[in-house]
C-alpha cells in the first residue's frame, strides 16, 4: 500500500520489520520504486534480495530489467537476462518485451533485434518496444521497416506504436509517410486524443508544412501549451512572423503564457525577418512581463538580430557580456551580421576571440576548429559541401525511405538524391529523376 502511494519510506521501514521477507514482498517495493522513477535504489535492493538467498520471481525481474535500460546498465542487464533464462521465463512475453526495451534504452540494438527474431512470441508489444528504440535514437529507417512487417503480420497498432512511427517521420523528415500514418490515425479513431494531435502537429511543422499542422491544429477539440507552442514554432522556422505573432497573442487570450522555449522560436521569426525593433521588445518582454530568465540560446538569437539589424557594435557587447561564455553559435551569428554589413574592422576583433568549435553538424561530419572570421568559415564552408556526409532527411516512395549522402548520385532503384547545391539537401523524387 505504501508503494503503491509513492511513500517509499515507509514501505521500507516496514518491510525492514518483518520477521521474514519473501519474494512478493521485496517485488512490492521494487515496483514503488521503479513507479517512481527510481531506478539505482531497485538494482540494489535487487542485491540485497539475491544476498538474503531469495529466489528472484517474473515481477522482480521486469522491475530490475526497467531499472537497468533506466539507468543503461548494459553488462548488468545481460546478467539479469543469463538468469532469466535459467528460470526458464525467456518465453514470457512481458520478459521478453522488457529485454528488448533494455538493449534499444542501452543503444544495443543488435540484441534487441536478434532476441525479437528468435523469440516465438513476438507481438505488438515485443515490437513496439524495438521501434520505440529505434525512434529514441533517431534510427527512423529500421523503425520503418519494422512498422512494415507488423502490418503485414496483421498485428495491432495502438497509439504508443503510432506515436512513435509519426516522430520517425518527424526525424526524417518523411511527409509523405506522415500523411499515411495520419490516416490510420483517423480510421483508428485517434484524431481527437491531444497526444496524438500534438505528435501530428510537430511532425507536419518539422516536414516543413504549416499549413498542414494548423488544419491539425484547427481540428483538435483541445488544445494545451504544448499544442499552442508547436504551431507557433512551426510559423516562426518557416520565417512567417506575422502568422508567428497572430498565434502567440491568440495563445494569450486563451489564458496561456509563453515559455522560454517559445522565445526562442519567437526571437528567431524576428531574426529572419530584420525586425530589430520588435525583437528586441520582445526580449524585454521576457524578464519585464513573464519572469523569464534568458538563456544562451535566447542571446544567441539576440546576437543574431542585432547583427542582421546593422547594429553590429550592440551585437558584439551582447556576445561579450551575455552571462555565459559564448559558443559557436553565438560566434558564428556575429559573423553572419558582420558579412552581411562588410564591417572587417569588426570581423578582425572577433578573430581575437578564442578557438571555437562547428557544432552545427553532427559530431562525425566537424574535424574543424577555427577561429572564427569569415573567409575561414567559408573555407570550412566549401568542404563540408564537397564532402559525402549522411544527412537526416530522405527522400520517400510508398513506404520506401532511402539513405541519401552529398555528393553521390543514385541510380535505378537506388537514384532517389541528386543534384546537391551546398551544404542543403535537394530531394527528388523517382520519376521525377527518370
Amino acid at each position: 500500500m505504501y508503494a503503491r502511494c509513492a511513500c517509499l519510506m515507509e514501505a521500507e521501514s516496514v518491510l525492514n520489520k518483518l520477521p521474514n521477507i519473501d519474494i512478493v514482498c521485496w517485488g512490492a517495493l521494487l515496483t514503488g520504486y521503479i513507479h517512481c522513477g527510481y531506478a539505482l535504489p531497485v538494482l540494489d535492493l535487487f542485491k540485497e534480495t539475491a544476498d538474503a538467498g531469495v529466489e528472484a520471481d517474473r515481477a522482480v525481474f521486469l522491475s530490475v530489467l526497467k531499472a537497468c535500460g533506466a539507468m543503461m546498465f548494459l553488462e548488468e542487464g545481460r546478467i539479469l537476462h543469463s538468469y532469466i533464462i535459467e528460470c526458464s521465463l525467456e518465453a514470457d512475453v512481458m520478459i521478453i518485451s522488457t529485454l528488448i526495451d533494455m538493449y534499444c534504452k542501452c543503444g544495443t540494438f543488435v540484441e534487441g533485434q536478434s532476441l525479437l527474431s528468435k523469440s516465438q512470441c513476438s507481438n505488438e508489444v515485443s515490437c513496439g518496444a524495438m521501434i520505440s528504440g529505434y525512434v529514441s535514437y533517431g534510427c527512423g529507417i529500421p523503425a520503418f521497416d519494422l512498422f512494415k512487417a507488423m502490418q503485414k503480420e496483421d498485428l495491432d497498432i495502438g497509439k504508443p506504436i503510432l506515436l512513435c512511427i509519426l516522430k520517425a517521420c518527424r526525424d526524417i523528415g518523411a511527409m509523405d509517410q506522415g500523411r499515411i500514418i495520419h490516416n490510420q490515425v483517423i480510421s483508428s479513431n485517434f484524431e481527437t486524443d491531444l497526444l496524438v494531435g500534438n505528435t501530428l502537429i510537430d511532425m507536419y511543422s518539422k516536414c516543413g508544412s504549416p499549413k498542414d499542422a494548423y488544419k491539425v491544429f484547427e481540428g483538435l477539440s483541445e488544445r494545451d501549451i504544448v499544442s499552442w507552442s508547436i504551431i507557433i514554432c512551426a510559423y516562426a522556422s518557416q520565417g512567417d512572423w506575422e502568422s508567428t505573432f497572430y498565434m502567440l497573442k491568440a495563445m494569450q487570450s486563451h489564458g496561456m503564457q509563453p515559455d522560454d522555449p517559445l522565445f526562442i522560436s519567437v526571437l528567431s521569426a524576428c531574426s529572419q525577418n530584420g525586425l530589430l525593433n520588435e525583437g528586441c521588445r520582445k526580449f524585454g518582454q521576457m524578464e519585464g512581463e513573464y519572469s523569464l530568465s534568458p538563456r544562451i540560446d535566447h542571446f544567441n538569437c539576440m546576437v543574431d538580430v542585432l547583427g542582421r539589424g546593422g547594429n553590429l557594435s550592440e551585437a558584439e557587447d551582447m556576445l561579450r557580456t551575455m552571462p555565459s561564455a559564448p559558443n559557436s553559435v553565438s560566434w558564428l551569428s556575429m559573423l553572419t551580421g558582420c558579412r552581411l554589413y562588410g564591417n572587417k574592422k569588426l570581423n578582425g576583433s572577433v578573430d581575437k576571440g578564442e578557438q571555437v568549435e562547428l557544432d552545427l553538424f553532427p559530431s562525425r561530419l566537424k574535424p574543424w576548429k577555427f577561429c572564427p572570421n569569415s573567409d575561414q568559415f567559408l573555407k570550412v564552408h566549401e568542404t563540408v559541401n564537397q564532402s559525402q556526409c549522411v544527412r537526416r532527411t530522405w527522400p520517400q516512395e510508398d513506404y520506401c525511405v532511402y539513405n541519401c549522402e552529398i555528393g553521390i548520385s543514385y541510380n535505378k532503384s537506388g537514384d532517389m538524391c541528386a543534384n546537391f547545391e551546398g551544404s542543403m539537401l535537394t530531394l527528388g523524387e523517382k520519376k521525377s529523376m527518370e
